[in-house]
């Protein structure tokens, strides 16, 4: 049942919550969750989950629903409702009506020629589609947008439509054109939600107010960060003034420029003469980025953090360890992505599309306690691994393709938005900068978490513009 607008209208059970949330979701929506093994719903505690803690009021003042939850946190109280969901799908209770699979086990009407033009079976049973009333094999009776595409110039995209199975039909444009319609404006919903709910987080804490012998009211919290805002901008026009050199004439300090080079990485380094050489600076990859190479990869496993302060962590042996560039077998992929490849994009596609198809990501180790990465050679051997284990093997079937300007980052996600650590891949090409993501377990729901960070961990499957992720564009 559908839940009253308003500060009352916060579902109070678990039940309540159920009715809410399947009143509000797509009938495709409702497949992926009902389809789902129940030890994997885990997987949607980022991005749906982020959805029923904000939209449920488990974050706010609703004390009802998280006690009819039995948690005291709001993230295991999102669970319990996502679970009871899961059940309600799976029961005989609430039957998903889905008129694709109504139609796929309606019963044939006759036997006879499929209408689709390129069919080849003959004398088959024939069914009906509901849209332009034709008959077709049970292989060709799905409608699909028609459409004409250069063979020689079609994106991934189109050639994988047009191998699907239906056939095309015109009438189901307009059906078609409603249901995107229908998704885009829930997906603008649920952004405005989460973009309008009030951030758990509060900088002032404890504000207290001390009235003055006028009677007026002053804010002794806000009055006491004055002098902590006053030295940070001291303290950072003093580092960047001894960056830009502007005291070493005036205090007679020498100083040298060591430059080295390494794959895909240039060092530069302003060293005092009698000094030990401590960890090299990195050449910036982006202006608003402070970049600091540490010798260890093991000690430092967040190489990304996302904050207004943000530091790219870049280990010595990068080269290394994550290119693989020794093992005969990464070697003999990236050589053979290189046929039939006429230009850069064609030949990354190949390369992302082979690694996705190849690798699934293992939520079991994922849940251990500090996972080990394994090499490229280990990830292609088990087909099997996290985001640090599914970049290492794209970073090594790029450097093994010529491509040796690749930067392996892992993104540590401090917000409520987006919890965790999360690797990915940062290639140089021509003057660009294209992010890779083969991370694909990710919640479609997370499309508002994904767009708030400019990330977003979906199938991947072409290059798009500089400095955006490789991500679908469909």
């Amino acid at each position: 049942m559908a839940v009253e607008e308003g500060e009352k209208g916060k579902p109070k059970t678990v039940e309540e919550a159920v009715d809410y949330l399947l009143s509000s979701m797509l009938m495709e929506e409702k497949k992926i969750v009902k389809e789902t093994q129940f030890i994997e719903l885990i997987k949607f505690h980022h991005g749906w989950g982020t959805n029923i803690r904000n939209e449920l009021g488990l974050w706010g003042d609703n004390h009802e629903l998280m006690k009819a939850c039995g948690k005291i946190h709001p993230d295991d109280a999102s669970m319990v409702v996502i679970e009871a969901v899961w059940k309600r799908l799976n029961s005989d209770e609430d039957k998903i009506e889905n008129i694709e699979e109504k139609e796929e086990k309606s019963i044939p009407l006759k036997e006879g020629e499929c209408q689709y033009y390129w069919c080849e079976k003959g004398i088959s049973e024939l069914f009906e589609c509901r849209h332009c009333k034709e008959l077709f094999c049970k292989e060709h009776v799905p409608p699909k947008k028609p459409q004409v595409i250069n063979i020689k110039n079609a994106t991934p995209a189109e050639l994988e439509n047009r191998r699907k199975p239906g056939h095309p039909c015109p009438p189901y444009v307009e059906h078609y054109a409603k249901e995107q319609d229908e998704k885009k404006n829930r997906y603008w919903h649920k952004l405005n939600i989460l973009l309008s709910t009030p951030s758990k987080k509060s900088w002032l804490k404890g504000r207290t107010e001390i009235k003055s012998n006028y009677g007026s009211e002053v804010d002794s919290s806000a009055n006491s960060l004055a002098p902590i805002i006053f030295i940070i901008l001291i303290t950072g026009f003093l580092i960047y003034s001894i960056q830009a050199g502007w005291f070493n004439d005036e205090m007679g300090i020498e100083t040298k420029i060591i430059q080295t080079e390494r794959p895909g990485i240039v060092v530069q380094t302003t060293l005092p003469p009698s000094t030990t050489s401590p960890p090299p600076k990195i050449r910036p990859a982006f202006d608003e980025f402070i970049l600091e190479a540490y010798p260890n990869l093991r000690e430092y496993n967040s190489l990304l953090q996302i904050k207004d302060d943000t530091v790219i962590k870049v280990p010595e042996d990068l080269a290394r360890y994550y290119f693989s560039s020794e093992d005969e077998t990464i070697k003999a992929k990236a050589d053979e992505w290189g046929i039939g490849a006429k230009t850069f994009k064609g030949n990354l596609a190949n390369m992302i599309n082979w690694a996705r198809a190849k690798t699934n990501y293992d939520f079991e180790k994922a849940e251990g306690n500090n996972p080990e990465f394994q090499t490229a050679g280990e990830t292609l051997e088990t087909g099997m691994g996290i985001c640090g284990d599914q970049a290492r093997l794209m970073a090594g079937l790029l450097y093994n393709a010529g491509y040796t300007n690749v930067t392996l980052i892992s993104a540590d996600c401090t917000s409520e938005y987006l919890d965790g650590l999360h690797g990915f891949v940062l290639l140089y090409y021509e003057g660009d900068e294209y992010y890779i993501d083969l991370t694909s377990w990710r919640s479609p729901f997370d499309s508002a978490t994904a767009r708030f960070y400019e990330i977003k961990c979906e199938n991947v499957y072409e290059v798009m513009t500089p400095t955006m992720l490789i991500s679908d564009y469909l």
